[in-house]
């Protein structure tokens, strides 16, 4: 089928929609392979078999307080939620969105802020 025929729905539209994963809650989408990688890059070698839904609801937790505060910010301006009312709520939460981009803290500081600070010796 080429073109969508009167009464058709084209390529691509319709269709069950079988073999997907139906997670009650989106927060248990993080698995605890993703848990442990995180763990992994922070440098932690052995795992707690708590720590995974303890590392589970802090995200939650954190992202309810966002969007709660983003919520009041929109509803104080009589609009809908922008991107400034996201960057507003992550201030008041201490944090700085930074050009949407991430820095490692060297090169926030500069490198030899940071190695006189952490005691790093060639």
């Amino acid at each position: 089928m080429v073109g969508a025929v009167h009464g058709q729905k084209g390529i691509g539209h319709g269709g069950a929609k079988r073999h997907r994963k139906l997670h009650c809650d989106n927060i248990l989408g993080v698995n605890n392979e993703s848990v442990r990688r995180f763990a992994r890059r922070g440098g932690v070698k052995r795992i707690c078999g708590l720590i995974y839904q303890t590392k589970r609801t802090i995200p939650q937790i954190f992202l309810e307080h966002v969007i709660r505060d983003a919520i009041a910010y929109a509803e104080e301006g009589h609009r809908e939620v922008t991107s400034s009312d996201v960057k507003n709520a992550l201030k008041t939460q201490i944090f700085v969105l930074c050009c949407a981009m991430f820095f490692k803290r060297e090169e926030l500081l500069g490198q030899r802020y940071y190695e006189e600070n952490n005691n790093v010796s060639d």
